[in-house]
């Protein structure tokens, strides 16, 4: 599949699909977090800049850890169209995972930022959940299946993603991926081999800007 094409269409299904519909699911307007809702002051305002943030999922592991995925928007007229920030919090101490700014490229798979097998799972099924709830469970594997198949989204790819649908029957337990091209499988294996490096947002030494770096790829 051309880049161009495989670009707007992952964006396209990250949009309109993965991310999740407050107001659909919950029936209410979408709300903005009050800052530094459970972060400090600094790094909040580092990370954000005092713009309006959504908490999209937030979960913790076994250790204590909280992983939180939020949403800087940057026009509030356009709700789910902005940063979106994967964040992990342990110990009293903040990292950015990954700053994605909606680029050409899939985010990188969620385990490889460092997020648990589990969680990482619960994610992917929490995002696929709100699709059945939009088209029900049976679109929803027509949808899954052809955008492996038909498009060949790396994204779907990804073993988290694949689980998840897994759990939730929206693929049957005993699929199997189907084969790629040479040249198609050596991007998946560089793409799944992503290295993510997380940066610590230490409150002590933040300034009054936005971060620079942002993980970007």
């Amino acid at each position: 599949m051309a880049k161009p094409l495989l670009a707007f269409y992952y964006w396209f299904t990250v949009f309109f699909f993965l991310v999740p519909d407050l107001e659909a699911v919950e029936n209410k307007s979408v709300e903005y977090l009050k800052a530094p809702f459970e972060f400090d002051p600094k790094i909040w305002h580092y990370l954000f800049d005092d713009k309006p943030v959504i908490l999209l999922q937030k979960h913790k592991s076994k250790n204590g850890s909280l992983y939180y995925i939020l949403e800087k928007i940057e026009t509030p007229d356009q709700t789910h169209i902005g940063t979106t920030y994967y964040i992990q919090s342990v110990h009293g101490k903040v990292y950015l995972l990954y700053e994605d700014r909606n680029s050409e490229s899939p985010i990188p798979p969620l385990t490889n930022m460092g997020i648990p097998w589990e969680i990482a799972v619960e994610i992917e099924k929490i995002n696929l959940m709100h699709k059945i709830n939009s088209i029900g469970l049976k679109n929803t594997s027509k949808w899954v299946v052809e955008s492996i198949t038909k498009h060949r989204n790396i994204y779907f790819y990804t073993p988290e993603f694949i689980e998840a649908a897994k759990r939730l029957k929206i693929l049957p337990k005993n699929y199997k991926l189907p084969p790629l091209l040479p040249k198609d499988e050596a991007e998946l294996e560089k793409y799944l081999s992503t290295k993510i490096t997380p940066t610590l947002i230490d409150e002590q030494l933040v300034g009054e800007s936005a971060p620079t770096n942002s993980l970007n790829r």
